[in-house]
């Protein structure tokens, strides 16, 4: 686990501070939190994040009318490299939400805009793909 000293040492050297929460709802409590459970050891596996802090919430039973679902909530606070890799992890593991909780402003060269831009590009591209395609309508 990094110290508060190291997290700021490497935000000082450009790392990305980040709060990310994920959420899993289901109609099993136990399917829930083993599936977050297994998303966020995947998460915590990535080389391109180092988690210093997790929490995961208690299982929410969410009645409405006869459905009963469950949700439940885990934060993670990690550093990671730079813009691009916190772009793909949240491409890759769709967080329900991302915070960027240091530094107050961040510089990407170029190359790395240029490979953003055309990650989301591809992302955008199968997506049309999976859901048939760009339509175009003459109006």
């Amino acid at each position: 686990m990094l110290s508060e000293k190291e997290i700021k040492e490497k935000v000082k050297k450009g790392w990305i501070k980040v709060l990310m929460s994920f959420e899993v709802l289901g109609n099993s409590e136990e399917i829930v939190k083993s599936a977050l459970e297994d998303h966020i050891k995947k998460f915590e596996n990535d080389p391109r994040v180092e988690v210093y802090r997790k929490n995961f919430e208690s299982v929410e039973k969410i009645e409405e009318g006869k459905n009963i679902l469950f949700s439940q909530i885990c934060e993670t606070e990690f550093l990671t490299r730079n813009f691009e890799d916190l772009i793909n992890l949240v491409l890759f593991y769709g967080p329900s939400s991302c915070e960027i909780l240091a530094p107050e402003r961040i510089e990407i060269p170029i190359g790395e805009a240029q490979n953003i831009l055309n990650t989301l590009g591809a992302l955008m591209h199968r997506l049309t793909e999976i859901t048939g395609g760009i339509v175009v309508k003459k109006e």
